[in-house]
Parts: structure tokens; sequence; C-alpha cells
């Protein structure tokens, strides 16, 4: 595929991602294995893309209104928390994943996206009440979801972003929060894979185009409300992932 071609796409995903907290590299990972690249360094050149892609959108997150990361706010507290937690569990993964035979990796990747995609249908906020998340039910969330990005590229945005409304906290916020924690865990697990020889030029830099590029729209798309995408997002991750699944077994 063209590198434009390939930018456009991951523009869109990320849109995708920073807008709904959920769909870059759950969508991108089987797609660029159908489209011939090797699982793992598919799945470092997403880390290591929505590194970048997440730095740019918790800036505009911060300009759209969507959370201020203010010293002392819930999305600073949680975000450090997850993201800092993940980062470990993200590295412990990289560990796992340069070890597994690929087409096993496989047959978890497409078992773990199409979980995704059930559970990004089914996922409901409910209210907070007045109250905060405890900091054991984030870590669990956190450490879960890190796992899977660590191991391969996906799951981390629908587990975390769905997880943070489950236990009540606004869809907005839990959003901008899940971009927040992606910066530490992305960054830990991409240059893990990096140092560690897997990386790809050719593909790393059109992907790191089109997900820059995605943040203002998105940040935007969020403040205004965009949840109406979600079910479209949760078919097409189902989709992918029983896809994955037929092409490894």
């Amino acid at each position: 595929m063209e590198p434009l071609q390939l930018a456009l796409i991951a523009w869109i995903t990320e849109y995708l991602s920073v807008s709904l907290g959920m769909g870059y590299g759950t969508i991108m990972v089987p797609l660029l294995v159908f489209l011939g690249h090797s699982l793992l360094e598919s799945v470092a050149a997403i880390l290591l893309t929505q590194f970048a892609g997440s730095l740019a959108a918790v800036a505009f997150h911060r300009w759209a209104g969507n959370a201020s990361f203010s010293r002392g706010t819930l999305e600073l507290r949680a975000g450090l928390l997850m993201g800092l937690a993940g980062a470990l569990a993200s590295i412990a993964a990289v560990r796992i994943a340069l070890g597994v035979d690929e087409r096993i990796l496989q047959i978890y990747v497409g078992v773990v996206v199409s979980a995704t995609g059930i559970f990004t249908l089914l996922a409901r906020a409910r209210s907070l009440d007045g109250g905060e998340p405890s900091a054991g039910s984030l870590l669990v969330v956190a450490a879960v979801a890190s796992l899977n990005k660590g191991l391969t590229g996906t799951g981390y945005g629908p587990i975390v972003t769905g997880g943070q409304m489950a236990l009540g906290i606004d869809p907005r916020r839990a959003v901008a929060t899940t971009s927040f924690a992606e910066i530490l865990v992305c960054g830990a697990a991409g240059l893990y894979y990096a140092s560690s020889g897997v990386f790809d030029p050719a593909l790393v830099l059109p992907l790191l185009a089109g997900s820059l590029l995605a943040a203002p729209l998105a940040a935007a798309t969020v403040r205004r409300g965009g949840s109406r995408l979600k079910p479209v997002v949760g078919v097409t991750i189902l989709i992918l992932g029983l896809a994955l699944l037929y092409a490894a077994v």
C-alpha cells in the first residue's frame, strides 16, 4: 500500500481513537497484517505512532475543554496512575511477545480484537453519584489493558475508556484520560520494541503523519459529542478480529 494511503487510513482510525477513546490499534494491527506486514512490526509501528498521536491528542483535548489535566484533577491522577502502571505491564508484555510463536500470537490477537468489538458494542456508562473510582479499580483496568497493548498493539482504548465509564467517569474525561495514559504505555512498549530491533521506518512514518493530523478534529468532536460512531467502530473491530482468527487457523 502507498504511504499516502497508509497515512489516510491512520488519520481515520486515529480520529476514531481520539474521539471515542478506541479504534486505532484495534483496527490498524489486523489491517496491517492483512496487507502483508509482520505482526510484530505492525504492533511496534502502532505503539510508536500512537505515542506521538496521544501527545497531540492530550494537547487538543485540553484546548477543546474536554479535560484540563491541572494539578489535583481526576483526569491527571487517573492518567498518571494508569499510565505508569500500564507502562510496566506493557514492557513485560513485549518481553513475552518477542519470545512467542507469531501464529499463536496472531490467534491471541484475533481473540482479543473480537472480544473488544463485543465489549465496545455492549459497554454502558453509569453515574459516579458524586464519588470517584478507587485506585485499585483503575489499576486493574490499566493492567489488563496494558498487557494486551504490549502483546498485540490492540484493546487498550476500549478496555480503559469503557472501564472508566463503567466506573462512572464522564465520557469526555474518560476519552481524554485514555489518551494521557497511552502516552506512557505506548511510549514504553514502543521504544522497547524499537530497541529490540523491531522497527520499520517505511511503515512508521506515514502512520505517524496520519496520527498527528487527526488530533484537532477528533478533540473537537469529543467536545460536541461523537458517541454515535461507537456501534460502527464496534462492528468493524469485531469483523476484523474474526477475520484475523480465520486467517490464523
